[in-house]
């Protein structure tokens, strides 16, 4: 595992990887993060590269209700997350049992070029 977002991929990771979290995203470090701090998974590319799942992880953490998570509520959330996911219970997230990206959208429909749309008389035979 890196020193980056990446799910830890062990048990013995996953407080670490939540302390981690909670120190990059306690922006103001007033020992809580709140919503202006969860900022940062708005972005559309962050959004793209699973932050949408990670922020949902992180204020489900928020057990007392209060709009806070502390460090112990985001590494008993990180927790929850991983034992959800270790689907055969052995302490180890197998690559099957990742989350998966989403597929990429389909590509846009553009219209033909103009070469091959249909031309249209100026003048209509019916004269109108």
């Amino acid at each position: 595992m890196g020193g980056g977002m990446s799910l830890p991929r062990t048990s013995e990771e996953v407080a670490p990887w939540s302390a981690r979290i909670f120190t990059r995203l306690d922006a103001n470090q007033d020992a809580s993060i709140t919503g202006n701090e969860l900022a940062v998974f708005a972005n559309p590319t962050v959004a793209a590269m699973g932050g949408s799942r990670m922020r949902a992880m992180i204020v489900q953490s928020d057990t007392s209700r209060d709009s806070r998570i502390s460090a112990e509520e985001l590494a008993a959330g990180a927790q929850r997350m991983f034992t959800r996911m270790d689907r055969d219970g052995d302490g180890r997230l197998a690559d099957d049992e990742l989350p998966q990206r989403p597929a990429p959208p389909p590509p846009i429909a553009m219209p033909p070029p103009a070469s091959t749309m249909p031309t249209f008389p100026d003048n209509p035979p019916d004269g109108g």
